[in-house]
C-alpha cells in the first residue's frame, strides 16, 4: 500500500477496515465514516488531504500515524509518497 494526499478514505477503509476505529479516536469529525452512506459518497471521493485540512490535522502527521496503525496492526510496511509543506 502506497499512502498520498491523494489516498481515497474509502480505498483506505475497504483495505483496512480496523482504520475506522482510529480515526474516530484520532478526531470526533471521522464520526461521520460510522455511517454506510457517507462512506459510499464523501469517502469515494475525499482523499486524505482533505480530510487533514477538514479535521485540522497536518496532512504529514495524518499520512504518519495511518502507516503507523497499519503497520502495528498488521505488520505491513507501508510506502509514504511525497506529503507537500
Amino acid at each position: 500500500m502506497e499512502l498520498s494526499g491523494k489516498t481515497k478514505m474509502n480505498d483506505l477503509l475497504n483495505e483496512y477496515p480496523f482504520l475506522l476505529d482510529f480515526f474516530i479516536k484520532r478526531s470526533p469529525k471521522f464520526k461521520a465514516l460510522q455511517s454506510t452512506v457517507m462512506r459510499k459518497t464523501v469517502g469515494r471521493v475525499a482523499p486524505l488531504s482533505q480530510v487533514a485540512s477538514v479535521t485540522g490535522i497536518s496532512l504529514e502527521l495524518l499520512v504518519t500515524e495511518v502507516a503507523a496503525e497499519i503497520k502495528a496492526q498488521t505488520g505491513q510496511n507501508v510506502t509514504i509518497l511525497q506529503v507537500p509543506d
